[in-house]
């Protein structure tokens, strides 16, 4: 897997991941949602932010973001 879906599921710890898999269900908490935005930011050069992360409820949601914190769509 790669791209930013690669690395959402990376920094996620959770390879079979689809783009409708819940971050609750992976036992992210809205701490964990910070602190999986701050690893993206990182590892993507992007910068999210609060209203980004506030919407983070599944990794769709997620990937959406950070492709529109990119300015490009990212397969």
């Amino acid at each position: 897997m790669s791209g930013v879906l690669g690395h959402i599921c990376s920094a996620l710890n959770a390879p079979g991941a689809s783009m409708n898999t819940r971050l609750r269900d992976l036992g992210v908490d809205e701490l964990g949602r910070a602190d999986l935005a701050l690893m993206l930011e990182g590892r993507l050069g992007v910068e999210l932010t609060d209203s980004d992360i506030e919407l983070f409820n599944t990794v769709g949601d997620v990937r959406r973001a950070c492709e529109r914190a990119l300015g490009r769509a990212v397969a």
